[in-house]
């Protein structure tokens, strides 16, 4: 895809690796061809590149085909690279800038990585953009497809602020791991949608272990606890939702929550484990032991403490996994509780019959003030008219 903000000077550079040739023809969106027979085309079988150079690329969708020959034996791999220019100094083209969280990995210690990507136009973060990494062992040549997303969850901290994030667990050996990025979206400059693919990079892996069995990745902090729904009256009725962690980090399922509350913040924050609890036998509605996975909605019901009295509490709440790993506590959600003042003697109700009665006696108490009117200016009316023929 060549956005409209881009297409002057474009280069489609093509690698390939085991065959003595590979044949590529690229199509434009208007249909028009390019093969190595065009002027545009560059084919260098010994290093194994072709190279189209495009002054002006039309924006649109281009279609490339790549054909292995008869005579060629080899299964091939072709790497695609694209280089396009603005049209213009006014236009800002969307930008992809990716990039890791370490360069270095000790898997005994913390085995994650994070992959990170900033998708923006001047800087103007894009969003709802389609944001994919790809992960590669230079040892082993396994391969791991993760999506990052913008979602303020997991190894993402703020929603929509054009970083795309997500860890990466998959490891399978010591070594060096490259990773790259695919981004497809969409903005106000580029209708038809934009590509983008970046190199975030290469992590080295140190202490690799198959055999490592302990499990030292904690669930990670949830960051979107609050509640939707309070109740005032004497049942007291709190809602509390957010979105479920993993088992480690983002990823799997956790085991269980931790919830507790207080009406002192600081001692809820600073103190948690001196505040009250809230269990299972505490809930209306929802469970704190039967976790939904990774990316699921979590919502609990329950009853506030007090019945006579106005207060604010405040909740925070953790993941743990199953070998003990704690996350780290959530965001605090402050909760009030206020005595409703005494309801008001409600107006007696009248029964359909009563109420159109009501309504005739309206009607026929206007009409009579109506009638009244007028016969009451007829009357002044004739009186002056008689004093002015007196008069004259």
């Amino acid at each position: 895809m060549i956005d409209a903000a881009l297409g002057l000077d474009t280069i489609m550079t093509f690698t390939w690796a085991a065959n003595p040739i590979i044949t590529t023809e690229v199509t434009g969106p208007d249909g028009t061809g390019l093969d190595s027979n065009d002027p545009e085309c560059n084919m260098n079988t010994s290093s194994k590149i072709t190279t189209f150079t495009i002054g002006d690329a039309e924006a649109g969708l281009w279609d490339i085909e790549f054909s292995n020959p008869d005579n060629n034996i080899f299964a091939e791999e072709v790497s695609i690279n694209v280089i396009s220019k603005p049209r213009s100094g006014n236009v800002y083209p969307p930008v992809v800038n990716s990039f890791l969280g370490a360069k270095i990995v000790n898997y005994t210690l913390f085995p994650a990585v994070e992959v990170y990507a900033f998708v923006h136009t001047n800087y103007q973060p894009v969003v709802d953009a389609t944001v994919i990494g790809t992960v590669e062992s230079t040892t082993s040549g396994d391969m791991t497809i993760i999506p990052l997303r913008d979602n303020g969850l997991g190894a993402d901290l703020i929603t929509g602020d054009g970083i795309y994030s997500a860890y990466f667990l998959d490891f399978s050996s010591n070594g060096r791991y490259g990773v790259k990025v695919d981004v497809n979206g969409k903005t106000t400059s580029s209708s038809n949608g934009f590509q983008r693919t970046t190199t975030a990079g290469v992590f080295q892996v140190e202490n690799y272990s198959p055999d490592l069995n302990v499990d030292i990745l904690a669930p990670s902090k949830i960051t979107d606890f609050t509640s939707v729904e309070r109740t005032y009256d004497e049942n007291r009725n709190v809602t509390l939702v957010w979105t479920a962690v993993g088992d480690d980090l983002d990823q799997g399922t956790a085991a269980s929550y931790e919830l507790h509350f207080s009406d002192n913040f600081t001692q809820l924050r600073t103190n948690f484990t001196s505040t009250s609890a809230i269990s299972d036998t505490d809930l209306r509605v929802g469970s704190l032991s039967q976790v939904a996975s990774s990316g699921s909605l979590e919502s609990i019901s329950f009853l506030l403490p007090g019945e006579d009295s106005d207060a604010i509490f405040y909740f925070m709440i953790r993941a743990w996994d199953e070998a003990g790993n704690a996350g780290p506590f959530s965001n605090i959600v402050s909760v009030s509780l206020r005595r409703l003042p005494p309801t008001s003697i409600a107006p007696t109700s009248k029964s359909p019959g009563g109420l159109q009665l009501y309504i005739i006696f309206i009607i026929a108490i206007s009409c009579f003030v109506f009638l009244a009117l007028l016969t009451l200016s007829i009357v002044i009316g004739v009186i002056l008219r008689r004093r002015n023929v007196r008069y004259v």
